[in-house]
């Protein structure tokens, strides 16, 4: 045989064997009926089967037929129904059992109208109605019955089979021509089952489907909150009968907003479905993560102590130092993870340890180390920031923020070139407090953001005010990194300025060296916009931060301000004096006027002045003070050695501001 011909009979060979390998596809699996389908099915069989058995009873005494007949052809149907109708009998036997009955109803039937064509219908009827069994079991049983009495009975008395000449003659031929009929009424009712099949599958896809999204993160896979509750109480139950702990872990992504800000919401979504999956390798089998929303994560631990919880948590903070790369830019994202875990016997549930996971997370955060387990003493701290945020936006909303200002004098004439202005609470009972007691939780949350445009508010109408007493000088506030990420900030600020009638140069704006770690293409945009607008824009503490020189060369500013930490050690510590000294260099080979903060004593300004820098500011020259106490240090100032005003005793130490 030439290889051309071999190879086109392999050809169809294969193809055949595909498509005879493939036929048992196209039949119905069977016995995929749910249960209470099967019993709403069956019970209508029963039904149908009962209404048979009293139709042909009526039926045959009208027709005055001997009573022992119509007992037993009665029977058929009725005796069917009871049987089928057993609950103690299983499924499958019940089921053969009606279509057995179905059947044999149908040869009562064709008997009765003596062979007609139309007697026959009636098994072409039956065999939908055995299908909705859906199971090979009663189909089959119900084509035997067909078979035997078309092949026995028509065979054996062929006259009460048929009612025509012609099939009494060759019962054989006949009784293949009504297979044929009834084949075809097989294959309907095959069909119809199929398809009934295929439409369950499709629910029950679709279900399952629901049932997963209903349970998981669609970004992560992970499971989300109401499969985490649930796995969570299951072992919480099991937990209390054991008398055995379970450990929750709440799990928050580091400077995640940051990485939006900068690349896109669908890089960070990007992000958070790589490090789902990761995240996910860090528990132990049997233990869930899921993701409850955003960049928060929860872990569910069984039979965990302390020491299993923490061992969890080390491998989640290493995988997440691991580098992704994102669009082209190699990200690590840190995170602060909070650890509660049950006593034995205390009965607590998952809310409790969720919340209680929650306020160690947050401890962890602001303590930068990574884990924290959850104390007592943590949730009433908690629970004084919750107390004292509600109380900080009372305060903003009702003038509670007041403003206290430190001078700054230039060097060496040491005039008043400008001040600094410092945010207190006027608290209504707890009195005067200062930033560090407000600040932070304020800049943990968007509160920042309204509380900075109110001292902002306040300095530039009190700016207002000293202009129009003749005093021209600069007003320094600082700015919070979030609010560099306000999009219309500029706009704010000269509204305010216009509002009060203040000329752009009188204000500046402080920011620190960190906040260029952060998002220094957003700063820069945000700055350079300040600026363009007349703002002077200082960088406080600088020094002790990560800024690069590069985006220090690229920002508009115009003032460089030494952090207090290097200038109040610069007498007794020939290193700090190295770095003020090469910080006023810098500053002033970048075109930038320097200013030494934390002026002490005479000793430190002289050598400040000395190595040239052009502004100090410290208690030394003047602590921050009120308004109206300016106006009298203005007015009145006790000179000491060297010309310089003396500090107000008295007056509050100064907290790093917002």
């Amino acid at each position: 045989m030439p290889i051309g011909t071999a190879m086109t009979v392999n050809l169809r060979g294969a193809r055949l064997r595909a498509v005879l390998a493939s036929v048992p596809t196209w039949l119905p699996r069977g016995r995929t009926l749910p249960e209470a389908s099967w019993r709403i099915r069956h019970r209508a069989v029963v039904v149908l089967l009962l209404a048979h058995a009293v139709i042909i009873g009526v039926y045959m005494a009208l027709r005055g037929e001997p009573t022992a007949d119509t007992l037993i052809d009665t029977a058929i149907p009725a005796l069917g129904a009871f049987a089928a109708s057993r609950s103690s009998l299983p499924r499958p036997m019940r089921s053969g059992i009606a279509a057995v009955s179905c059947m044999l109803t149908s040869a009562v039937v064709v008997h009765l109208m003596n062979g007609s064509i139309e007697g026959h219908f009636h098994f072409f009827a039956m065999i939908p109605v055995v299908a909705l069994y859906e199971d090979w079991v009663p189909f089959g049983l119900a084509v035997g019955v067909v078979l035997v009495h078309h092949g026995v009975m028509g065979t054996i008395d062929p006259r009460s089979v048929y009612d025509h000449a012609s099939a009494w003659q060759h019962p054989w031929k006949w009784a293949f021509v009504h297979a044929g009929f009834f084949s075809a009424a097989c294959i309907g009712a095959i069909i119809n089952w199929r398809l009934h099949e295929k439409a369950r599958d499709h629910e029950q896809s679709l279900a399952a489907q629901m049932r997963h999204q209903a349970h998981h993160d669609a970004l992560t896979g992970l499971p989300n909150r109401v499969q985490l509750l649930e796995h969570a109480r299951t072992l919480l139950a099991g937990a209390h009968r054991r008398d055995d702990s379970v450990a929750v872990l709440l799990i928050d992504l580091d400077r995640f907003k940051e990485i939006n800000d900068v690349l896109g919401h669908a890089s960070g979504d990007v992000l958070l479905s790589r490090l789902g999956p990761l995240m996910q390798t860090a528990v132990r089998d049997g233990d869930i993560l899921a993701r409850l929303g955003g960049d928060e994560f929860a872990a569910v631990l069984a039979r965990a102590d302390e020491q299993a919880a923490i061992l969890v948590a080390k491998r989640l903070i290493s995988l997440l130092t691991e580098t992704v790369d994102i669009d082209g830019v190699a990200l690590q994202v840190d995170g602060s993870i909070g650890i509660s875990v049950s006593t034995p016997g205390a009965g607590e549930d998952i809310d409790t340890l969720l919340r209680q996971a929650d306020i160690a997370m947050y401890t962890a955060k602001r303590a930068r180390c990574g884990y924290t387990l959850y104390q007592s003493e943590q949730d009433t701290s908690t629970r004084e920031r919750l107390s004292l945020l509600g109380e900080l936006r009372n305060a903003i909303s009702h003038g509670e923020i007041v403003l206290h200002y430190q001078p700054k004098l230039a060097l060496p004439s040491v005039d008043l070139i400008g001040v600094e202005a410092l945010a207190r609470w006027q608290h209504p009972t707890r009195g005067l407090l200062g930033p560090a007691e407000f600040i932070p939780a304020a800049e943990s949350t968007g509160l920042i953001v309204p509380l900075t445009l109110t001292v902002l508010e306040l300095a530039i109408s009190q700016m207002a005010t000293w202009r129009s007493g003749g005093r021209d000088f600069t007003v320094a506030v600082n700015l919070s990194p979030r609010c560099l990420a306000e999009p219309d900030l500029t706009r704010q600020v000269m509204d305010l300025l216009t509002k009060h009638g203040v000329p752009a140069r009188s204000l500046e704006l402080e920011i620190t060296e960190n906040t260029l770690a952060h998002d220094p293409e957003r700063a820069l945009a945000t700055l350079t916009s300040l600026h363009a607008a007349g703002i002077q824009i200082s960088i406080d503490d600088f020094g002790t931060g990560y800024s690069s020189m590069s985006y220090l060369k690229r920002l508009p500013v115009s003032e460089l301000k030494v952090d207090r930490s290097f200038v109040s050690g610069m007498l007794g510590d020939a290193e700090d004096a190295v770095l003020v000294r090469s910080l006023v260099d810098l500053g002033h080979n970048l075109g930038l006027t320097v200013v030494a903060e934390g002026v002490e004593d005479q000793a430190t300004l002289d050598m400040l002045a000395d190595l040239g820098c052009d502004i100090a500011q410290g208690f030394h020259l003047g602590r921050p003070m009120t308004a109206s106490a300016l106006a009298s240090w203005l007015g009145d100032p006790v000179t000491v050695p060297g010309g310089m005003p003396a500090p107000r005793r008295g007056a509050e130490m100064p907290v790093t501001t917002p």
